[in-house]
């Protein structure tokens, strides 16, 4: 039997970590409010980097348990009695009789097929064109020159 390399010694310490989290009391949680603690435990985190992705993401998680079980003491904690209850019911799933009440429809009227010419019409108005003028086309030829630095009089400095 091989021994165990330190990378799975300290991925064992983070399963039996992670396992006991829920276990934490909440005297313990609430300590991660405390900026230091949370310093303290994202070095546990960029430590755990240098032992490999698996510990790295192994540490991650149990961080992250943390966190978790320390929100969701708080808002048990801030959450009152009734509005547990009541979320309670609001998730209960309630089966309703199978009553089937016949909605009365009109009949289907078939709808008038006319057939439509898509060219102009005589009640459409006057289709004859007329040109403004000879020629609206104000585009003239811009100045300019090969990209190649010898532009330098169309574009002085400000």
């Amino acid at each position: 039997m091989r021994a165990l390399t330190t990378q799975e010694k300290i991925m064992i310490a983070e399963l039996v970590v992670l396992f006991a989290v829920p276990l934490l009391p909440n005297s313990v949680l609430s300590l991660t409010d405390n900026i230091i603690v949370r310093i303290i435990l994202m070095g546990f985190v960029l430590a755990s980097s240098f032992y490999g992705p698996y510990v790295l993401l192994l540490t991650f998680i149990v961080v992250l348990a943390i966190f978790g079980l320390r929100n969701h003491m708080k808002i048990n904690r801030i959450m009152p009695p009734s509005v547990a209850k009541m979320a309670e019911v609001n998730n209960m799933v309630y089966n309703e009789p199978d009553v089937e009440v016949p909605i009365e429809q009109p009949p289907f009227q078939k709808p008038v097929q006319d057939n439509y010419d898509f060219s102009p019409q005589e009640d459409t108005g006057d289709n004859s064109f007329s040109p403004v003028d000879v020629s609206i086309n104000q585009k003239i030829v811009m100045p300019s020159t090969k990209p190649d630095g010898r532009a330098g009089g169309l574009f002085p400095n400000p």
